[in-house]
């Protein structure tokens, strides 16, 4: 009875459970957490993992992506901080299928900014596309990362299908965006309602971008878009006057 008693009870326990409890880790996984300096059981419950400026590369994220998926996932995780590492195209699929595949399914902050060389647009395509899976999600930073047109657009398509419905934060100064990239995001500002914090400069934006920022704009006033969208604006014109003010001079130094 002993014997059946446990085959019942394993019957009814979920299968992230058991694949939790019989989770061997591989040696690229044991690998990865001794260089993030995490133990197994800090990966499984921890709400937040700043793995920042660790040099992880695309087979870490693969390694990760490996752990997430025998751990059967990390409902705990909230926030992902992977900034300045070297994730390209194949770390940034791995790190999209397992968002949709659900294995992080209240990750709420993704900290992607500063790739070397750059995530760019193929590795922020396949990223877009698996946002939607991603409920949770309010802080999405992918600054200096060599993203263009490509990419942006499939950001502004993933928002259009509600993917960034509850975004708060998308930084993507500093990187490859011009005039069709910055048209395509703020067509879809509607789908942001709640964006306070939209940062788009510097990127190589040219008149029928300005334009598009400045109709954003216009909408975020009006409150037919979140708020973020107003201060790429705003910050154009504290542009403006920062270079149109005088300088201070100091002896044969300048000071502004």
């Amino acid at each position: 009875m002993g014997a059946l008693a446990a085959m019942a009870t394993l019957a009814v326990l979920p299968m992230a459970v058991l694949a939790a409890e019989s989770c061997q880790l591989s040696e690229p996984a044991a690998a990865l957490l001794a260089k993030v300096n995490t133990t197994e059981a800090e990966l499984r419950e921890a709400d937040s993992l700043l793995w920042a400026g660790k040099s992880l590369s695309d087979d870490d994220i693969a390694a990760l992506g490996d752990t997430l998926a025998a751990f059967g996932g990390a409902p705990a995780l909230i926030s992902l901080h992977l900034g300045g590492n070297q994730i390209g195209a194949d770390g940034a699929r791995v790190l999209a299928e397992s968002f949709s595949s659900g294995l992080l399914p209240n990750l709420a902050a993704l900290h992607l900014g500063g790739q070397f060389p750059g995530l760019g647009d193929e590795a922020t395509v396949s990223l877009a596309s698996s946002l939607g899976s991603l409920p949770r999600l309010t802080t999405l930073t992918l600054y200096s990362n060599r993203i263009g047109d490509e990419g942006t657009e499939a950001l502004a398509l993933a928002a259009s299908m509600g993917a960034l419905a509850n975004i708060e934060i998308l930084s993507l100064r500093k990187n490859l965006i011009g005039d069709a990239g910055v048209e395509a995001l703020c067509g879809a500002c509607e789908f942001m309602p709640h964006a306070t914090s939209v940062n788009l400069r510097p990127n190589l934006i040219g008149e029928a971008g300005e334009a598009a920022l400045a109709a954003a704009s216009a909408k975020c006033e009006s409150g037919r878009c979140g708020r973020g969208f107003c201060e790429n604006e705003r910050e154009k014109a504290s542009s403006r006057e920062a270079s149109s003010s005088p300088r201070r001079t100091r002896g044969k130094g300048t000071v502004r």
